[in-house]
C-alpha cells in the first residue's frame, strides 16, 4: 500500500510540472499542442509516467549520475512516443531541432526549479530545527 501512495504521489506531482509546462508554453506563445481533449489527456498521462519515473532517484544501489542519465533518456523516450502516439508531429524535418532544444531547455528548467525548492525547503527546515535545539 505504502508503493501504491508513493506512486500515485509521484503521479500527481508530475501531472503538476507536466500542466504548469503546458500553461507556461501556451502564456509565451509558443509553438504547442491543440488543446483538445484528447492531447491534454495525453499530456498528463505523460506527466504522470515521467513523475512515476522520477522515483528511480530513491533507489539506494543506483548512483546519483547514472540514475539522472536513465531519468533524461527515458524521460526523452517518454516524450518521443507520446509525440509519435499523439500525433503532434514534432519530429517532422526542421521541427525536429527545435524540438531537441525545447525539451532540453524544459528538462533543464524543470530540474533548476525542483533544485530551488528542495534548497529552501532545506534552509526551512535547518532554521527550525536551530530553534528546536536552542530550547
Amino acid at each position: 500500500m505504502r508503493i501504491a501512495k508513493q506512486l500515485l504521489t509521484e503521479a500527481v506531482i508530475g501531472i503538476m510540472i507536466g500542466a504548469t509546462v503546458y500553461l507556461t508554453t501556451l502564456m509565451l506563445h509558443l509553438d504547442t499542442i491543440n488543446p483538445t481533449p484528447r492531447s491534454i489527456a495525453g499530456l498528463f498521462i505523460m506527466s504522470a509516467v515521467i513523475g512515476i519515473l522520477s522515483s528511480i532517484f530513491d533507489l539506494d544501489w543506483l548512483s546519483l549520475p547514472v540514475a539522472y542519465g536513465t531519468h533524461f533518456i527515458s524521460t526523452f523516450l517518454i516524450v518521443l512516443a507520446t509525440n509519435y502516439l499523439m500525433g503532434w508531429q514534432f519530429l517532422i524535418g526542421s521541427a525536429l531541432t527545435s524540438f531537441i532544444i525545447s525539451f532540453i531547455v524544459i528538462y533543464a528548467f524543470i530540474w533548476i526549479a525542483l533544485y530551488l525548492s528542495w534548497r529552501v525547503t532545506a534552509r526551512k527546515m535547518t532554521r527550525i530545527l536551530k530553534k528546536r535545539l536552542k530550547k
